[in-house]
């Protein structure tokens, strides 16, 4: 049987992505997020996240935020979330494709 997924993303209400997120993890369904528009995510929202999509001008404010140095289009942010939330992290640079880390750092 294949699995099913679900895209979420920014614009609808924290608490609905949040009950949505916590259906999905009972069902064995795999969740993506597109943090778009970028927002803060919630420790358990994350742990929810199998993939989490953000472009590197998101990627950029949060790694601001959170103290992370990156001038690297994103990579470090994206080895930071991918491990602390064990999941693969996606980061979008436009014309100049993407990235992709797993927790391992893969």
């Amino acid at each position: 049987m294949q699995p099913y997924h679900i895209l979420l993303q920014m614009e609808i209400d924290n608490d609905e992505n949040n009950q949505l997120l916590e259906r999905a993890a009972e069902s064995d369904v795999k969740t993506m997020m597109n943090l778009a528009p970028s927002t803060t995510l919630s420790n358990k929202m994350l742990s929810y996240l199998d993939y989490l999509v953000i472009n590197s001008l998101e990627a950029g404010k949060i790694a601001k935020k959170l103290n992370v140095k990156t001038n690297d289009k994103g990579q470090s942010l994206a080895a930071a979330l991918a491990k602390a939330g064990d999941l693969i992290c996606i980061v979008t640079s436009g014309k100049d494709g993407s990235v992709a880390i797993h927790p391992d750092g893969r």
